[in-house]
């Protein structure tokens, strides 16, 4: 999930409820921390507000780093989407253009979540002559049964996308998926972490 990213893929990497969670943010304790990469579970789909169009990739990758207290970053180019089509213009390609911010957060309910945002700006879409860029956040979380802490992340935990709010902020010879620029957007899919965490707070 840096500097140009602290604002989805998750983006992901991506500041929020979980699950219908009161969520209170508490400090939390990352180990181990470093490098982790999130792969996506199925397929990702970007979904554009005006007219339902969908751009669906089958595969998504997201390398960060983290550091014991869930601050980090994806470094420019190592998200990475395959098999991304649209319906009315084929295969598309997806790059990130820039380094994206990640922050994961604890949030602490009835039960206790675990929240990541990433604030993904820098995200260029081409298929032949359309090209257009997107910005904005992904927030992906998973819920974990009781309140104690310590809690483990699992390698089978699968952290779905909670919210998304993106927009499109440049475009050129998308028509007719894409016309103008500040379209809305939302994103959807889940991913799960390449090993395992322990987080306390």
């Amino acid at each position: 999930m840096s500097k140009a990213l602290r604002s989805v893929l998750i983006g992901l990497a991506a500041a929020i409820s979980l699950f219908g969670l009161a969520a209170s943010a508490s400090a939390l304790t990352i180990s181990p921390s470093g490098a982790y990469t999130a792969t996506a579970s199925g397929s990702t789909v970007l979904t554009f507000g005006s007219n339902g169009q969908r751009l669906t990739c089958t595969g998504s990758t997201i390398a960060a780093t983290i550091d014991s207290a869930g601050v980090g970053s994806s470094a420019s180019g190592t998200t990475r989407y395959s098999g991304c089509t649209n319906a009315l213009l084929g295969a598309f390609s997806v790059t990130q253009s820039s380094a994206w911010d990640v922050n994961v957060i604890l949030t602490a309910g009835p039960l206790v979540g675990l929240t990541v945002t990433v604030p993904a700006r820098g995200v260029t879409i081409t298929s032949g002559s359309c090209s257009f860029t997107a910005r904005g956040t992904v927030t992906v979380g998973h819920e974990y049964t009781g309140s104690a802490l310590p809690i483990t992340v699992a390698v089978t935990d699968l952290f779905s996308v909670l919210s998304s709010s993106l927009v499109v902020d440049s475009v050129s010879g998308c028509s007719p998926l894409l016309t103008t620029v500040g379209l809305a957007a939302t994103y959807a899919g889940s991913y799960s972490l390449n090993r395992a965490a322990t987080v306390s707070g």
